[in-house]
This record gives structure tokens, sequence and C-alpha cells, in this order.
């Protein structure tokens, strides 16, 4: 529990007729990490099994079409997988179908797309239709003539009908107001053109778009009519679309457990496929390079000996000192959860001390310590228990947070807090700590919160101290580690026997003595960067009374929350009753938020900055067995 799974390395090697045996062993088994060979002079990297590139082809063509379908993961119905088979899989088969598919949707989509366009025309032609109603003009007068050009849109000022005028005598022109802009339709001498267009665009001239020359839809004569005739096209239109969307979406019930089932496998098969790429080969024999968990070793060296007549060799070794084992970590499933928080940070090194043991003891009372309400910790149990149940994605969390929410319920009573009311007498009373706390009465709540600060510091330094002893012996250990501990015995000493005894009594001279030692030690240990990191032993400490500080702003605001709510309930009128509900609902709501959110964070800063810091390195690589797949 306290460190990862422990692992050996093997060697596996045999003729290079056997690798598809061993392969699917492997893959069977699950429990071989790979290290990747890496191609050099004396040894080469294999070459993938047969059918690899039709395997890869199929799985990208699957791939595509579970993405352009949109199909997520479910669970798979065996019957509609197979059913679609007459004579045994093989991937020729599943190819065929799966082109079948993407020729079919490929065909919708672009139905679909060639739809939308034609719906996009038609309703920009219809806007600009009842635009050009307005005009009173039929449509026959949009035809393209020798003589007469027009010009038909939007301009900013009627004054440009004076323009007009100096360029040509022979126009026509219709206006109409259109809320702070004029719609124009202008017909002139086609000579004129290129003048007529270069003074309208001074007047922040907007072409409108019209159907003119739509001659298979017929657009011409009544404006009306064919507004009328183009909205049941649309409608045509859009019951065209909805057939084509309906049979796509008939492809996406019919083939999508297909899809999903072959997509895994075959992904599966692309893996043991291409596997050869990271051994290493000659021409005749293979070698995979590997870790196994100990506690596996020899019932796998038994199977895989048994499937290969004793043909493999498989060569084990301990791991040394100097390399990166991964690491699979091993605890019980009551504290399993919390490995997500290490998964956040990094994982342990091979010999190093797994924190998450301790996470579970010392995560949840922290935040319970700050949060330390029976009500909001009924209400944050509630959440998170939904939350776990609905929610599959954040289990681990929400495991984390339902522990932590039981804390908080255990401290309300400590407290005798109830969504911020005192409502019994208790151990420990924040409230009158929060009142006190500029007086000259010791506040608890810091003391205890110190004091927690200074147990998981030196928690932290006595698994500092194993680590070390692991890592570079029993020397080491102590004048890295036990040095500090050492320290804080001779800072105590003192403390007191300045208190006691005064200075220069003998007390203090023991105390000022294993001060001297211990930072010799710690000098000799971690050189000056150790006696450089002096002050940051007492900042760690002082650190933790955020856990005060936290707790206190939160019973500050709720108690708010409840003296506003109050002050309405006083005021007797129905109104002022619904008001305070709502302060009540609305306040404790947003307490609560602030509450998880606040305790959650500054638990993790103390973990991962103050405890970590002195005795964990991290930079663990993941287990990640051959045929495991995430």
């Amino acid at each position: 529990m306290l460190t990862s799974e422990r692992m050996l390395k093997v060697l596996i090697t045999g003729p290079k007729g056997l690798v598809g045996t061993v392969i699917e062993v492997l893959h069977n088994w699950k429990i071989l990490h790979i290290i990747d060979h890496v191609r050099n002079e004396e040894l080469d990297i294999g070459k993938p099994l047969e059918n690899s590139g039709l395997i890869s082809e199929v799985l990208v063509q699957i791939r595509s079409i579970i993405s352009t379908l949109g199909i997520k993961d479910a669970k798979v119905n065996p019957d509609k997988v197979y059913k679609v088979f007459n004579n045994g899989i093989n991937y020729e088969q599943i190819k065929n179908i799966c082109s079948q598919i993407n020729e079919r949707i490929s065909n919708n989509y672009q139905q679909i797309k060639n739809i939308n366009e034609q719906i996009s025309q038609i309703s920009s032609f219809l806007n600009n239709l009842g635009v050009i109603e307005k005009l009173k003009i039929p449509l026959d007068s949009f035809w393209e003539y020798e003589s007469i050009s027009y010009f038909i849109g939007v301009v900013n000022n009627i004054s440009i009908e004076k323009e007009i005028r100096k360029l040509t005598k022979n126009y026509e022109l219709k206006v109409v107001e259109e809320k702070s802009k004029l719609l124009i339709a202008l017909f002139v001498d086609i000579r004129v053109k290129d003048k007529i267009y270069s003074l309208l665009t001074k007047y922040n001239f907007i072409e409108l778009d019209i159907p003119k020359l739509d001659i298979p839809r017929n657009i011409y004569g009544n404006i009306q009519d064919n507004i009328e005739k183009l909205k049941k096209e649309l409608e045509v239109l859009q019951h065209k679309k909805e057939s084509i969307q309906k049979d796509i979406k008939d492809v996406t019930e019919n083939y999508s457990d297909f899809l999903l089932h072959f997509e895994d496998m075959l992904k599966q098969e692309s893996s043991k496929s291409d596997a050869p790429l990271r051994f290493a080969s000659t021409d005749n024999f293979f070698i995979i390079t590997g870790w196994v968990p100990e506690e596996k070793i020899v019932s796998f060296n038994t199977e895989l000996k048994k499937k290969t007549d004793d043909r493999v060799h498989v060569m084990i070794k301990k791991p040394k000192g100097h390399e990166n084992v991964p690491i699979k970590l091993n605890n019980p499933r009551a504290i399993r959860s919390f490995e997500f928080l290490i998964n956040l940070y990094t994982l342990p090194r091979y010999r190093e001390i797994d924190p998450t043991f301790f996470l579970f003891l010392t995560f949840p009372i922290f935040f319970g310590f700050m949060l330390g309400d029976i009500g909001y910790g009924l209400v944050s149990l509630l959440i998170f228990l939904l939350a776990r149940w609905k929610i599959h994605p954040i289990r681990q969390l929400s495991n984390i947070l339902i522990l932590s929410s039981l804390a908080t319920m255990i401290f309300g009573f400590i407290f005798g807090e109830f969504f911020g009311y005192e409502i019994f007498h208790s151990i420990i009373s924040r409230e009158h700590d929060m009142i006190n706390i500029a007086g000259n009465e010791i506040n608890l709540i810091l003391l205890y919160a110190l004091i927690f600060g200074l147990m998981h510091i030196n928690l932290s330094l006595i698994i500092g101290f194993y680590n070390g002893l692991n890592s570079h012996g029993l020397k080491y250990a102590i004048l890295e580690k036990f040095s500090w501990i050492i320290l804080e015995l001779g800072i105590a000493t003192t403390v007191i026997a300045i208190f006691n005894f005064g200075f220069w009594s003998t007390p203090f001279n023991i105390g000022l003595s294993i001060c001297i030692l211990s930072l010799y030690m710690i000098y000799k240990g971690e050189g000056f960067r150790g006696l450089i990191e002096l002050p940051a032993l007492l900042t760690n400490i002082l650190s933790y009374a955020r856990l005060m500080a936290l707790g206190l702003a939160s019973i500050a605001l709720a108690i708010v929350i409840n003296d506003s709510a109050f002050d309405l309930f006083q005021r007797g009128s129905i109104f002022t009753t619904a008001a305070g509900v709502l302060v009540l609902l609305i306040g404790h709501l947003l307490n609560l938020g602030l509450g998880i959110l606040g305790p959650f964070l500054h638990s993790l800063r103390l973990h991962y900055v103050e405890f970590f810091s002195r005795f964990y390195k991290g930079g663990g690589k993941k287990f990640n067995p051959f045929g495991h797949y995430e």
C-alpha cells in the first residue's frame, strides 16, 4: 500500500515464426509494459504482421464514419453486429460494408449540402422579392437589355437624382423610403452605366440580388405569385432534406453497434499487428523487453512456455537503481480514489513511498476542519452521492468529496454548527474565536490549525527519512531529513527553557546545543541550500493558518446570511418573509459553493506544496501493459 507494485524486468526471445503466438499471449494477459526498441546498427525493429495495412485502412475508415455520424460510446448489442455477416468475418468484408456505409452517408450529406444551398438561394430571393414588391415594378422589367442597364438597391440620400440628371436625361427612377435609407430602381442608357455606378458608390449604394435570370423557376410577372411559388418550392426541399436526414438516422441506428464493436476490435488487432515495430529483431529471432508485476511472473512464464511448446526463452532481472521502472499504484479499494489527486500531480518514483494513503488520512480532515458544518456537510454529501451515481467520469473525485463531506459533518458536531447557527454547546466555538480574534484570548482554531501543520510537516520528514534510507542509506537520511526534526526539538527545548528557566540556564544551553548540532547536520546533508531554506520551515507551518482563516470566513458569511434573513422575517409581511427565505437559499448555496471550492483547493495546496516538498520527487511513468486500452 505504501509502495507501488513490485516489478521485474523480462527479456523474451524466440524464433520469428512464433512472434504472432507470443503477441497473442501478451495481449490476453495484459501484464507486460513493453520497452520500445530503438533501431541501432546491431538490431533492427521488427516488421508488422500480415494484414496490418488492411486493418489500419479499415480502422481509419470506421473512425471517419463514427466521427461523421457523431456516434458516441454505448453498450454494443452483439446481435446487431453479426447479423450483417453471412459466411464468417474477414477484414475485406468489413471493408466492403464500411465502404457501402460511407458511400451512402457521403451521398446523403452531399444532397443535404446541395439542398441547403438551394434553400439559402430561394430564401435570399424571397427576401429581395419582398423588398422589390414595394417598388411596384413587374419582374419582367428586370431582363437583360441591349441598350438599357439598371440598378436596384439601397442608397442613403435622395439628392442622388440631381447628380443623375447631370450625367444623362434618359433615365427612369423609382424610389421608396425604407427605414432610414432609400430603396431605388434606376434604369439608364447602357452607355453611361459605368459613370452611374461610380456615382452610386459615392452614396453607399448596396445592390440587391435579383432573381431576374432564373429561367428554370420562371420568375417573372407578378411578384406575389412568385413569392407563393418559391415558398412551395422551399417546402418541397425541406421535406426532401428531412427524408435524407431520416435515412442518415436509420444508418446510425442500424450500424452504430457494428461500427463501435469493430472499431474496438480493429484497434486491438492494429495494436497486435504493429507490435513487432516495438521489438528488436534479427533475420531469425525477435527480442521483447519489458516490465511485469512480480506476483504475475511465474504464471505468465508458465503460460508463455506452454503456448510456444517451450521454444521461447524468458530472462528475468530485478530492477537496478538507475532504471525508470513503470509505476502501478497498489492501494486498497477504499483508498484508490485518492490516486486521482496523485495523478493530477505526478506519480511517485519506483523506490519512493506512495503518498496516496496519507492523502486519504489527512485531505478529508483538512477539508472538514475548514468547512466544519453539519448542514453544509449533509447537503454536499447528497450532492456528491448524486454526482457519483450520475456522472461516471468523476466517480473518483466524487468519492474523495463524499469522505470530505462526512469529515465536514464530524467537525460540524465538534463546532456545534448547522448552517452557521451554533445549535448546541460545542467543544470548540468558532463563532467565539471569530469575535475574540483581536482580543487577548488564545484563538483555539488557530492553535489547532498550527498543531495540524506541525504534525503534517513532521510526518513528511519521517516519510522523507524512509525514502532517503531506501535510496541513499542511513547517513543520508539522518543528515537530510532527521536533522530537521532535531532542529524542531532544539527550538522547542530552547523556548521552554526561556519561559521557565530564563536565558543561560542548563536547559537553555542544552536546547541551543541541539539547535547548533542540527544546523551542522543540515549543512552536511544539504549544503548552503538547506541553511537558506531554514525560514521555510516556519512559513510552511504558518501556512496551515489557512485552515483557521477559511473556516472563520465561512462561518462569518453564514452569520451574515442568517442575520439578514432574520431581519426580514421580523418585519412580518409575506413579501419580506419570502425575501428572507430567498436570502437563506441563495446565500447558503453561494457559501456552500465557496465552502467546497476553497477547502478543496487549499487542502490540495497544503499537500502539494507544504507536505510533498519535503519528501516527494515524483516523475514516475505510468504502468501501461500491452493489450490494455483506456
